[in-house]
């Protein structure tokens, strides 16, 4: 903790605990802790049966009363010549404070018959009157509004708030003072206010944002680390291309040609690889851990989950195989002695290429010649993860692959410290996944689609939210499908998999679902990515409406992999318009951006695992526009050298040692 909350005043040991609770740790995070909503507490006409808010004098004292487990306090006010009885529900406290005479704010829901407010809001006016809009914010039990805003006003009040930001950005923009922001979106009185203090602290946490990503960015095109340019042939590499069983698609040679460039550069590379399911992002980054190894560095392959990582080490040992590299896979499940095996090669420099998961980041492993990392799926990984892995080498090359994909220009924006590379088509020859959607009544029909299609020698999968029943939600479970499944389809082999079964009984599951030792496998999303089968024709997804566009569209993606024609098949209990883009396109660019737009950045990115920032105030789908231009303006900055030699500028180059950032020799 940077400071002690309990003295401040108004914060004693006890509400520090509970703002710790909150994750407020110091004052600066206090003024952080912005107002969800403002309710408007200006004067109204008194209208039976609607909420009113009146200013009077308290005409009566307060009495209490319990009814029915409730404490009910009961006074009366003098409004326009009239006396109406107030009532509020479990706020006693109030009786101390409400004295014959005082006047007070009173709003709630008015019954003329009986002139009487029932009472959700009352307020003393003090001498200096009473503020009528007034800021909300999500609070624990046990921490009052009042006393919060007290306590608001203490913080703001002690504590000196200077410009971060360039004085001509705020002149260019008409943006007002950073103080005053601070001041207008916790203490407004009127609307404008709290529109002027939205606009400038969204454009401060965007260009903040930027400016980390930007000086990410430029310290790794400027700090190289001396002769650790990789060296290789490109006829190698042409050759090792020439044998792959299919031709590139033009999208993927330009991600080939894009990474072998910056495997050339003397800086490290940072590239976000994007593409749609299927599109050939694994081949893509073979072709470069290949050219690193030709260079005689190592290279490490990391997946989010072991069958993943299995999936990856059977494609790239297939690849590999006429090599000189040699190709080896590490988990959790890995024998002891295989293990140490492995690290000892590694360490040694035999071992060439390692596939795994979070294991490879474990601190006993060691590399002799760490010159390439490729992580999958690379929004289920930690900022910090993917760090701890590129530190086991001195210059190490990262190539991040993501099967999510957003418009490259906002990739560009929100990525900032990556290069994108995008591969947009799919390999020829693939045919297009029929997508139809199913009310639960319709269940009968949708198995006997997929009867027809086990009888001609295909496979299925069947996929649900949940591994077992649940009291809290109405929702299929996979245990239960696959019993009711086995005993209606007597005929077929069915299977069951998910995410609480040990690792080597997933993998017999799925090596029996690949051996055709199965028909069906019941499932959760345990088989979301990293299950290849070219024979499995029919995806049904039970309650798709209780998962994302985003991830349909990659559960969709484990047919339509081989010669046959496959079919999805989505069943919900209600009509879910947003579903119908799955049926309308299979692609996936396409169904990210209508995901990003209609869930929000938070759900759609995952704030914890893509390393953006839980943004406070700012929304990069809403303010896409402000970010661009904070990009810009931070390009600019960095390009003219201003930010490292301009007097205007000192704040931000404070703000950015602070946060490691700027060596001592960036500044003129």
């Amino acid at each position: 903790m940077s400071e002690q909350l309990r003295y401040i005043p108004g914060i004693g040991p006890k509400v520090e605990a509970t703002l710790l609770e909150m994750g407020i740790t110091s004052r600066f995070e206090l003024l952080n802790y912005f107002p969800t909503r403002y309710r408007d507490y200006e004067e109204t006409e008194r209208i039976d049966g609607e909420k009113v808010t009146v200013i009077g004098s308290v005409f009566r004292d307060p009495r209490t009363v319990r009814l029915r487990g409730k404490q009910i306090l009961k006074t009366q006010i003098q409004h326009n010549g009239d006396v109406l009885e107030v009532v509020v529900f479990n706020r006693n406290y109030l009786a101390a404070q409400l004295q014959v005479g005082s006047e007070v704010l009173v709003s709630g829901k008015y019954d003329e018959k009986q002139r009487k407010i029932t009472a959700q809001e009352i307020r003393l006016v003090s001498d200096k009157g009473v503020d009528t809009l007034v800021a909300h914010y999500p609070l624990p039990p046990g921490m009052s509004k009042a006393r919060f805003a007290k306590i608001m006003l203490a913080v703001f009040e002690s504590i000196e708030i200077q410009n971060i930001l360039p004085e001509y950005l705020h002149e260019k923009y008409r943006l007002i003072g950073r103080k005053d922001a601070y001041r207008l979106i916790h203490f407004p009185e009127t609307y404008e206010d709290i529109e002027q203090a939205r606009r400038y602290l969204k454009y401060e946490e965007l260009f903040l944002f930027q400016l980390q990503m930007r000086m990410l960015h430029y310290m790794n095109a400027n700090v190289a680390a001396a002769g650790d340019i990789k060296a290789f042939e490109y006829e190698q590499v042409d050759a090792f291309i020439a044998k792959l069983p299919f031709t590139l698609t033009d999208g993927q040679a330009q991600a080939v040609a894009e990474i072998l460039n910056d495997l050339e550069q003397p800086q490290a590379m940072n590239r976000l690889l994007q593409g749609d399911v299927g599109s050939g992002k694994t081949v893509v980054g073979a072709i470069g851990l290949y050219a690193n190894a030709l260079a005689g560095y190592q290279g490490a392959f990391m997946a989010p989950t072991e069958i993943l990582a299995e999936q990856h080490y059977e494609g790239l040992s297939e690849l590999f195989a006429d090599s000189q590299f040699q190709v080896a896979l590490l988990t959790s499940s890995t024998p002891k002695r295989e293990r140490k095996q492995m690290l000892a090669e590694l360490a040694s420099g035999l071992l060439d290429i390692i596939i795994g998961t979070h294991a490879l980041i474990q601190d006993d492993i060691h590399f002799a010649h760490l010159g390439m990392v490729i992580t999958d799926e690379q929004h289920r990984f930690g900022v910090e993860q993917r760090r701890v892995l590129r530190l086991k080498g001195e210059r190490v090359d990262v190539l991040s692959m993501s099967a999510t994909p957003i418009p490259r220009t906002m990739a560009i924006s929100v990525f900032g410290d990556m290069d994108v590379s995008s591969i947009r088509e799919l390999p020829s020859g693939r045919k297009q996944i029929q997508t139809e959607l199913y009310m639960e009544e319709q269940w009968d029909f949708v198995v006997e689609q997929m009867v027809s299609e086990l009888k001609a020698g295909r496979q299925a999968y069947v996929v649900c939210p949940l591994i077992e029943e649940s009291e809290h939600l109405d929702v299929q479970n996979a245990t239960e499908l696959y019993e009711h499944l086995r005993a209606e389809l007597p005929e077929f082999r069915i299977g069951l998999l998910h995410g609480k079964q040990k690792s080597d009984m997933k993998q017999e599951t799925i090596d029996a679902f690949k051996d055709h030792q199965l028909d069906v496998i019941v499932s959760t999303t345990v088989i979301e990515v990293g299950v290849n089968v070219p024979n499995a024709t029919i995806m049904i997804v039970y309650d798709a409406d209780r998962f994302g566009l985003a991830q349909l569209h990659q559960l969709r993606g484990r047919v339509g992999r081989g010669q046959y024609q496959s079919y999805c098949y989505l069943v919900t209990k209600t009509k879910k318009e947003r579903l119908q883009i799955l049926a309308e396109t299979t692609d996936g660019f396409r169904i990210s951006e209508y995901d990003l737009f209609t869930r929000g950045p938070g759900d759609f990115f995952g704030h914890k695992q893509s390393g953006l920032p839980d943004f406070k105030v700012a929304n990069i789908v809403e303010d896409f526009k402000i970010l661009e231009v904070a990009r810009d303006d931070v390009q600019q900055m960095i390009a003219s050298r201003e930010l490292f030699s301009s007097a205007d500028c000192a704040r931000l180059r404070e703000y950015l040692d602070r946060k490691s950032l700027l060596n001592k020799g960036q500044v003129d």
